[in-house]
């Protein structure tokens, strides 16, 4: 009995020696942080891993993989040939877009991050202006909370609601004030022509809600500052454009 007991101390010995630990750290390409809930998969009929929130990984497999594939949503996905130290591995992935930096206001006496703003500000992009019709610049203005933009079909007349100011405004920009670039905009009767701005032209929009406005002066019901487009100085050579409208 003595002598059975033995040897199956020394097969399970046996077979516990002969597993392989392939394990690991995942970590960011670019910050060097660790990435957490990325599947890891094996070439072998075992099911994949995900990886802690220390990035790391282990399987314990009878034979050796050939390959090891890693996915996560915001990186590229990493195929690992033929491990080398399947004991302690270190995969770097490569992030598949950057992380959007902080948006920064210029509406109060220079710039300010956006989150240490005290007045309620709403910034649109370049990206938000040319995600939707950039024959207008309605639905990206409509993405701010509190701020609603109507226009009669192309062309037509235009009115821009901040938190009610268009109650005595049936039609057009009225009792909100606009600047383009500094510029002021508005007329000395409180309208603001929104038609003789290019939205091709329109890099950035700030829009400043409720009584926050009154720093562009008294009896508006909010301001929007106009940002044109910046041309990156890494871009070389000229070019011209040139339009035609005709009716009758």
């Amino acid at each position: 009995m003595g002598k059975i007991l033995a040897l199956i101390c020394c097969l399970v010995f046996t077979a516990c020696s002969a597993q392989i630990v392939v394990k690991g750290t995942i970590i960011d390409d670019l910050s060097g942080l660790p990435v957490d809930e990325a599947l890891v998969y094996l070439d072998i009929d075992i099911p994949p891993q995900y990886t802690s929130p220390a990035g790391k990984f282990e399987f314990r497999i009878s034979s050796a993989p050939k390959w090891v594939i890693i996915q996560h949503v915001n990186y590229q996905a990493m195929v690992k040939v033929n491990p080398e130290s399947l004991g302690n591995l270190t995969i770097r992935l490569t992030p598949t877009s950057h992380r959007l930096g902080q948006a920064v206001s210029v509406a109060f006496e220079g710039k300010q991050e956006l989150l240490e703003s005290p007045t309620p500000i709403g910034i649109v992009n370049a990206t938000q202006l040319q995600s939707g019709d950039e024959s207008s610049i309605a639905q990206a203005i409509n993405l701010i909370p509190g701020v609603k933009m109507e226009q009669r079909g192309n062309g037509g007349s235009r009115r821009i609601n901040i938190r009610g100011s268009f109650l005595r405004s049936p039609f057009a920009v009225r009792n909100i004030k606009m600047y383009w670039e500094g510029i002021p905009l508005t007329s000395a009767d409180g309208s603001s022509p929104l038609e003789l701005i290019d939205n091709a032209d329109i890099g950035a929009i700030e829009v400043i809600k409720g009584p926050a406005g009154s720093a562009y002066g008294a009896g508006n019901g909010g301001v929007l500052l106009f940002r044109g487009k910046r041309v990156p100085f890494t871009t070389s050579g000229i070019s011209a454009q040139s339009s035609l409208t005709a009716g009758s």
